[in-house]
């Protein structure tokens, strides 16, 4: 696991299918699976504990099940870093009356994955800005004489063989006319 300390470290983190394929290859999908399914057991009793909720043993491992399954292209991390943001209170404004389930957690997680994708798009938007002003003035003014250049050449051979053209049609009807 990353070290998650703001929403953007998350976008480093690999998905669960993702790890889940390469251990396929190692031939350690088993252990990897209750890895993943302990380190969110951990997070989900935390969370639990936070917010004064008793849940079984056996509904701790069901609902980790579950969310492992549902959140397969999201990382382990990001499942523990909503938890540990609904712990802390950053979703206080979803009704919860004293219970935990899968609804709660999916409103939590919707919560989460959209702070989380505005924060990839925010950048990819920085990335662009940077792309866009990366490029000199002598550099742009060297592709576009480059391009002045390739373009004229496509001209001079197009116009070469209009040339070629209309040489052999007046040749072609020559020879018709001398026969």
């Amino acid at each position: 696991m990353i070290h998650v300390g703001k929403t953007a470290d998350l976008l480093q983190a690999a998905p669960m299918a993702q790890l889940i394929n390469v251990a396929k290859q190692d031939g350690t999908v088993s252990v990897l699976e209750k890895k993943i399914t302990d380190e969110i057991k951990l997070s989900l009793t935390k969370c639990m504990h936070g917010l004064g909720i008793d849940l079984a043993p056996a509904a701790v491992s069901t609902l980790a099940e579950d969310i492992a399954e549902v959140y397969k292209y999201e990382s382990v991390e990001d499942i523990c870093y909503c938890l540990k943001q609904g712990r802390q209170g950053v979703y206080s404004d979803i009704q919860m009356y004293g219970k935990f389930n899968m609804i709660i957690f999916q409103q939590w997680m919707a919560r989460h994955l959209d702070k989380k994708y505005t924060e990839k798009e925010k950048q990819i938007e920085a990335a662009k800005q940077v792309e866009k002003e990366e490029i000199s003035r002598d550099e742009f003014y060297e592709r576009g004489m480059k391009l002045r250049e390739e373009l004229q050449k496509i001209a001079d051979s197009k116009r070469v063989s209009d040339e070629n053209y209309h040489k052999e049609r007046t040749k072609y009807f020559a020879d018709k006319l001398n026969k």
